[in-house]
């Protein structure tokens, strides 16, 4: 209980209770913290980049905690960034790492994140690559894993696979059921008008702009229709909407496309893009 209490506390950021309990016995004490220096003299606390989830946000306050109050750094959170090339980016020194076309490198970087954990990294080679040959005198190093690993997929509960699988003997857990010659998975999910787009990121805001993601894309599905640059493989929008990717087969028919909101994170690589465009292609 003590310690999900002190990793909430972390996680809130509450700097009045911080400085007055201590989630672990034998702490160094407040007052006797330390900063970094650089070269030049400046002082500044140890930058923990957050990865935007919540396996991120968990990690990341754990280590807050232990470099604190066991090694006895000041530790401030940097971000957060809703994918792990972010982290590359910022622990590189880029200013704005977050910005897929914009990240604020330089041949002359502080560097204010030091550590960033959890991140999806085996789905972003190209991506750690280039920071490792662009950026080499700041690039950052992969230190091994966290000791676990993760999967992703898109989730459907048991009462949509039941209601499908009863009706009509539909298997929505499996690919080839939304095969759209023989049947119409979408009846079982909200249309597109039911979400918010003002959440959502437009289509030249996301990883869709990655030469190396959409390489995968093509080389998986053979579509190119939305790319608005073919010879760099970037991705636009179609039909006029910029917060819409539709498979070209799927253009002009809303009321019966089923629609898949992507995180792009973490560790999905453009795996939900590359689906339901591998599902149509096995037509």
């Amino acid at each position: 209980m003590l310690g999900t209490w002190c990793l909430a506390l972390v996680a809130s950021a509450v700097a009045v209770a911080r400085a007055s309990y201590h989630c672990l016995p034998g702490v160094v004490e407040l007052a006797e913290r330390k900063n970094l220096k650089n070269p030049q003299g400046e002082s500044y606390p140890l930058g923990i980049w957050v990865p935007d989830w919540a396996a991120g946000y968990a990690v990341s306050a754990i280590a807050h905690v232990l470099i604190e109050e066991m090694l006895g750094y000041n530790v401030v959170d940097k971000g957060p960034g809703p994918a792990t090339p972010d982290a590359f980016y910022a622990l590189a020194g880029c200013e704005t790492p977050t910005v897929i076309n914009r990240r604020g490198c330089s041949d002359l970087m502080s560097i204010y994140s030091h550590l960033s954990l959890e991140g999806w990294t085996t789905a972003y080679q190209s991506s750690w690559d280039d920071v490792q040959r662009d950026y080499p005198a700041t690039a950052p190093l992969n230190l091994g894993t966290m000791g676990y690993v993760g999967r992703v997929s898109a989730f459907l509960t048991s009462e949509l696979q039941e209601e499908a699988y009863y009706s009509e003997g539909l298997t929505l857990e499996y690919y080839r059921s939304y095969n759209v010659s023989w049947t119409n998975p979408s009846k079982y999910f909200d249309n597109i008008s039911a979400i918010d787009t003002s959440r959502l990121k437009r289509c030249n805001e996301t990883r869709t702009q990655v030469h190396a993601a959409m390489q995968q894309y093509w080389e998986v599905t053979g579509d190119n229709e939305g790319s608005s640059d073919r010879d760099r493989l970037q991705m636009a929008y179609l039909a006029g909407d910029p917060m819409k990717f539709p498979h070209p087969v799927f253009c002009h028919n809303d009321d019966q496309n089923l629609w898949l909101a992507d995180a792009d994170e973490p560790g999905s690589g453009g795996v939900q893009l590359q689906r339901p465009s591998s599902e149509v292609r096995d037509r």
